[in-house]
Parts: structure tokens; sequence; C-alpha cells
């Protein structure tokens, strides 16, 4: 009896077994141009021929792959992935060419349904014909990983909005090249919607009048970009507003516009940031306008920028922020009319506490400053070179004020300097206090140790008691005793700025050049 029990139940079982559904294998779809319209296009046969590419598309199920022959596939419809796939080259194939010339319509759209979707090696290319509407060569409504692609947008005359990459899910970008044109208006290269989170790694952008990197905008999105090459000609490189934003190796180039000047910042970086490596060259900026800004937003983590160059006509970095926000900039080296400014809250008083430390500051402006803090700001300055290289320029400047918010943004400032060589054509320090309302005491304070400058060079602007000038501990004045630098920044070992510097709180451990930060008795003055 118990045997016949057991083989009624194995015999239940096998029925259950050949019953169940057996899931498909994932095919494989052959595109061509000029295909054929019909079939599943599984095989070069003719009663499945290589199909054309939207016909492939249609057809793929979840998990399948479409293989494309080289060549152009020119569409009349926006070609729509309304499921999980992979499209890629069939083997040894030339690079396939999806291109749409079309009034406001994306050449390639992911649909949300379709999360997952992978491609790569092909080239997707989009002519928006509308003035108005916007297009882009790529949009991911569902989530999507691009490898190996190149992506190309051209728009008209207008204020239409041509995007290469629109991610309104979340999209990797990997080894790509985008090019983007327009022959007016507002226009992206790379774009994505705020709650997305964006990913870049080795990507070359080539954009034309237009902000041309933006992730998040406004939102809780995420960028992470790395290994990054942006050429612009007239507006913006990158413009992220995230509290989670990684910016790694990035190389950023902002030539002129056709119509003149930019006065538009190439980088600008707000809310939540870790930056590691970013080189700007912002050749065509007015004197007054910003080639870099980090403003960091209040409980979002701060921003961190470490190994930054900038050379620029304008200001070479803003650092501003919200009050009880913090930003940290190490290794540094800024160019431009004026090094760095840093500034308080726009609205109300208060600023950001910022750390500028082994940094080379050099402004080439009349009435600016290499290192300046302005109102509402607390700049703290460690090991870096402050230098005012013309006559009209200064090294250190803090400006405050008082009043209300439309006769004075942020209030009171303060620069804190520490192991610095402050060196200028013009005044070294220049302290100014603008009082709208009366200056019951000091809204610029400005204070010094362990420091080389000269302690005579000082201007002051404003009323007597409305700023404030500390000398502390160990100064050297450089009329007596000048520093000895191999190059106009490095030190030699003859130089009364070896071993004469003071540790601080986050004072990191290698200079400028990576070196160990101490090597003798003590750390030294210089970055």
């Amino acid at each position: 009896m118990g045997r016949l029990r057991f083989l009624i139940a194995l015999a239940a079982l096998a029925a259950l077994l050949l019953a169940a559904p057996v899931a498909a294998p994932a095919a494989v779809r052959f595109a061509t141009p000029n295909g054929a319209t019909f079939g599943d296009c599984t095989t070069s046969s003719t009663l499945s021929p290589k199909c054309r590419i939207d016909r492939a598309v249609a057809v793929a199920k979840f998990g399948d792959s479409v293989a494309l022959d080289g060549g152009t596939y020119t569409l009349s419809s926006t070609l729509v992935i309304g499921t999980a796939i992979t499209m890629q080259p069939v083997a040894r194939a030339s690079t396939p060419i999806i291109k749409l010339t079309a009034p406001a319509k994306d050449t390639v759209q992911v649909a949300s349904g379709a999360a997952g979707t992978n491609i790569s090696g092909i080239e997707m290319d989009n002519v928006n014909t509308d003035a108005v509407g916007p297009a882009s060569a790529v949009r991911t409504l569902g989530s999507a990983h691009l490898v190996n692609v190149i992506m190309n947008a051209h728009g008209p005359s207008g204020p239409a909005n041509v995007s290469a990459l629109l991610a309104d899910a979340n999209t990797t970008l990997q080894s790509a090249g985008v090019s983007v044109s327009n022959s007016g208006g507002a226009l992206d290269a790379v774009q994505s919607d705020s709650g997305v989170s964006l990913t870049l790694s080795n990507v070359s952008i080539l954009t034309d009048e237009g902000n041309h990197l933006r992730a998040a905008i406004g939102g809780n999105g995420n960028l992470d970009a790395s290994d990054i090459s942006l050429t612009t000609q007239g507006d913006q490189c990158i413009n992220v507003s995230s509290p989670s934003v990684t910016l790694r190796n990035i190389t950023a180039v902002q030539n002129a516009s056709a119509s003149g000047p930019v006065g538009a910042a190439c980088v600008a970086v707000s809310g939540g940031a870790r930056v590691v490596g970013l080189r700007v060259t912002a050749s065509s900026e007015p004197a007054d306008a910003d080639a870099v800004i980090f403003a960091a937003a209040s409980r979002q983590g701060g921003i961190s920028v470490t190994d930054v160059s900038v050379r620029t006509t304008g200001v070479a970095a803003l650092l501003s922020g919200d009050p009880s926000s913090s930003l940290t900039v190490r290794r540094a080296t800024l160019h431009g009319a004026s090094g760095a400014r840093v500034t308080g809250s726009r609205i109300g008083t208060g600023g950001p506490s910022v750390l500028l430390t082994d940094s080379v500051l050099t402004a080439s402006g009349t009435g600016t400053a290499a290192a300046s803090a302005e109102s509402g700001a607390t700049l703290l300055l460690r090991h870096s070179d402050a230098i005012g290289s013309t006559r009209g320029s200064a090294a250190l400047r803090v400006a405050g004020c008082t009043g209300n918010v439309f006769t004075c943004s942020g209030g009171a400032a303060s620069l804190d300097a520490q192991d610095v060589i402050a060196r200028a054509g013009g005044a070294t320090l220049v302290l100014s206090a603008t009082c709208n309302t009366a200056c019951s005491g000091p809204v610029a304070s400005m204070s010094l140790n362990h420091s080389n400058f000269n302690p005579a060079s000082v201007s002051r602007v404003g009323p007597a008691g409305a700023s404030a000038l500390t000398l502390g501990a160990r100064n050297q004045d450089r009329r007596t005793t000048p520093p000895v630098l191999t190059d106009g920044v490095h030190q030699a070992a003859s130089s009364p700025t070896v071993d004469h510097g003071a540790p601080y709180d986050r004072m990191a451990s290698s200079d400028i050049d990576g070196n160990p930060r101490t090597v003798g008795a003590a750390t030294d003055i210089l970055p």
C-alpha cells in the first residue's frame, strides 16, 4: 500500500510539472535599414526576415535582444521601447545610426514599463524642427543603462529645449559622446528631473549656446559624474542643485558665445556635494562674473571640494551658502580678476562657515582681492598664498554691513588667516564696513597669525570702530622677513616661512602638492 501511494504521488508531481508554463527563452530580433514590416524578426529567412527597427522593437519580449545591422535607420516617429530589452549592433557591424527629424519628438524613448533596458554601441540623433516644443535624442521614462553610445541633438532658432539625454528615471551613461547645438534658446546636453539618480562615467560633451549639464534641478535627485569632459560655447557647463552630488575628475572649458562675453557661471553646484578633481577654464567671463559657484544648503551635508583649478577672466570661485551650512575647499588653484569670494545668505543674516586651505589664490582685477569674506560670511583661510598681482588688487579683504535685507544682505563678516602668505600690488589687507544703520561694533573683522605679510599695507573703508584688525602670534613682516620662493610659489629650504606655521583643527596631512604637511619641527606657512 505504501508503495502504491508513493507511485500515485510521483505521477501527480509529474503531471504538475508538465502542466506548468515554461518561460520562453530570450530571443534575438534582427533589424536592418529598410527591413521587413512583418514576422518575428528572428532569422534572415523569407518567412521571418530581418525587420525595420520599429518592428523589431515592437515584437521584442521582456529580456529579448534587438540586434542592429550597420547603417542609418531613418524614423518617422519616436522609437518607443515598451519592455526591458537589450539593443546593440550585430557582431562586427559598423555603428548603427538611429535618426529622427520631426517637430518636438524624441528619437528613442524608454517607456516606464521598460525599466532595466540596456542600449550599447549605437548613435542616436535628433533634429527638432519645432521652434518651441522640446525633443531629445534619448528620453528615459524607465531606468536605463547606456554604454558606448553617441547622442546628437539639434534645434532651430527659438526657445526650443533640445537635449541629448533627458532622464526622467534612473539612468547610467558610460563611455559616451554627446553633442548638442541650437541656434538660440535654452538647451541641455544631459538633463535629469528631481528625484532621479543620474550616473555619468567617461563622457565627452560638446554643446553650443545653453545649459549643458544639469541634474536634479531643485529636487532631491542624485548626480554621480566621473571622468567628464565638457566644452561649451556661451553658457554654463554644469548646473546642479541637489543634496547628493558627486563630481570626480571633471574638465570644463567655457568659450565665448557668438554674441560676446559669457556672464554665466561655468560650474554651479548648490545643495550638498563632494567634488574631487575639477579643472575649469572660463576665458570670456566679465570681471565681476563668477566662473565657479559652490553654494551649500542647510541640512544637506555641506560641500567638500578637493583638487580644483580655475583660470578665468572673472571671479574664479564664489563660495556661499545658507546660515549654519559648511563648505570646505582644499588644494585649490584659483586665478581670476578675483580669486575666492565668500558670501553669506542672500536673504536675512548669517552665512556659511568656510574653510579654504592648502591653496594658491590670485587676483588681477582692479578693486578685487585674492580672498574676500563678504557680508554674512565666516572664512577660515589656512596654509594658502593670497596674491594681488596688480596695483589695484588686494591680498585679503573683508566687507560687512548693517541694515535691512534690501540694504545689507548677510550682515557682519569675518576673515581669520593662519599660515598664510599675503602679498599685493595694492593694499595687502582691506577692511570695509558699511553702516546703513548704526554699527554698535565691528561688522568687518580680520585676524592674522603665523602669517607673512606687510602689516603697514592696510586700507580701511567705513566709520571708525566698524572694522577690526587683530594681529596675533608669530606673524612675519615681509618687508624685513620676505619669504624665499623658488618659483613664485614653492619655498626654498632657507625661507623664514619654513617651520613657522601652526597646526589647526581639520588640518590636512598633505600640502597642495600632496607632500606631507609637517616635515620638520613644525608645519610651514606656504600651501
